[in-house]
């Protein structure tokens, strides 16, 4: 098996809809809020042109096997952009892989080219698989969000 990383394709934006909604719904373990019904449909095909976006595919052969998507955010008060990642999903049967390792590293070099030198990420809290991955390649605790469930 060799995991290839490319730009998406016009064939891999419905894939990488397919993969946001399994994400999503993933998250409902940590996040009992997330709609059981809800399901992505049309969200990447509109970033094909967009140089400010990014849309990666991990590959097994033919096979999509994961994505990492992203873009810069223009911050407010400072003079850098900085790369956000939006979604990261690697499918189970090929997680423990090193495969979000490779997707993070191919957005790094992506963000590097955008002359922006800093990433974040939003996790949650409880996902400590994801965590621990974020940690491996090097993200670092910089803020935290709190939230109050006021019910």
């Amino acid at each position: 098996m060799e995991i290839i990383i490319e730009k998406a394709h016009n064939e891999d934006y419905k894939i990488a809809d397919e993969f946001l909604t399994l994400l999503i719904q993933d998250e409902r373990k940590y996040d009992e809020t997330i709609d059981s019904t809800f399901v992505v449909k049309d969200f990447y095909c509109h970033i094909k042109n967009d140089p400010q976006k990014c849309l990666l595919m991990a590959k097994d052969g033919n096979k999509a096997v994961g994505f990492i998507y992203g873009y810069l955010q223009p911050l407010d008060g400072k003079k850098d952009n900085i790369a956000q990642i939006d979604a990261l999903y690697v499918d189970e049967n090929y997680r423990h892989l090193g495969i979000g390792k490779k997707l993070i590293s191919e957005f790094s070099n992506w963000a590097k080219e955008k002359k922006t030198f800093k990433i974040e990420i939003n996790v949650m809290e409880q996902n400590i698989g994801a965590r621990e991955l974020y940690y491996k390649v090097g993200f670092k605790d910089k803020r935290r969000t709190l939230i109050w469930d006021i019910k």
